[in-house]
């Protein structure tokens, strides 16, 4: 629903293509992860983005949305940090 790519580029072919192109290149990927409020800022979300990229060679870089409209809100900052601290353990 969020994002639609998703459709055409399911993460369970992203996600190998993603270890592919590091074990080629050795590069470091960086991953980025829009935070909205109650939709995916949840310790379980971050636990499943954990295991997601576990193994990746990678730098997330955790966003809070900047509210544009009254579809989604901003995570509140102890969501944010909490949700940090579990993907960086």
């Amino acid at each position: 629903r969020i994002m639609p790519i998703n459709r055409k580029y399911p993460l369970g072919q992203l996600i190998p293509a993603l270890h592919q192109y590091v074990a080629k290149t050795g590069r470091r990927l960086t991953i980025e992860y829009i935070l909205l409020a109650d939709v995916n800022d949840q310790p379980h979300h971050a636990h499943a983005l954990a295991k997601l990229l576990k193994g990746l060679k990678c730098n997330i870089n955790l966003i809070p949305y900047n509210p544009v409209d009254d579809q989604y809100r901003r995570p509140r900052r102890d969501a944010v940090l909490t949700f940090q601290a579990i993907v960086s353990e």
